[in-house]
């Protein structure tokens, strides 16, 4: 999936961008989500000020890198991936 940056104060991503990397994507201003189709994860989207926002936590490019390069091995080595549990 990808987002968009502009010359402005907040990225922006398509919501058809999010179908077609596999999600569904319901937006209500009190229940709004993401839903990974494969694996049925659910990602709260917030509606402030009369926006859709996500709230994302960034990684250091360098620490991103490495949990991408991993997930490439274990991929071709048939393990899953596995996302960072919240703390």
């Amino acid at each position: 999936m990808k987002g968009r940056v502009c010359k402005i104060t907040k990225g922006l991503i398509s919501a058809v961008d999010m179908n077609d990397a596999g999600f569904k994507v319901v937006l209500d201003k009190e229940d709004s989500y993401m839903e990974d189709k494969r694996s049925g994860a659910i990602i709260p989207i917030n509606f402030r000020r009369r926006v859709f926002e996500l709230d994302l936590e960034l990684e250091p490019y360098e620490e991103a890198k490495k949990v991408l390069t991993d997930a490439t091995v274990n991929a071709r080595a048939g393990q899953s991936f596995q996302r960072q549990a919240r703390p």
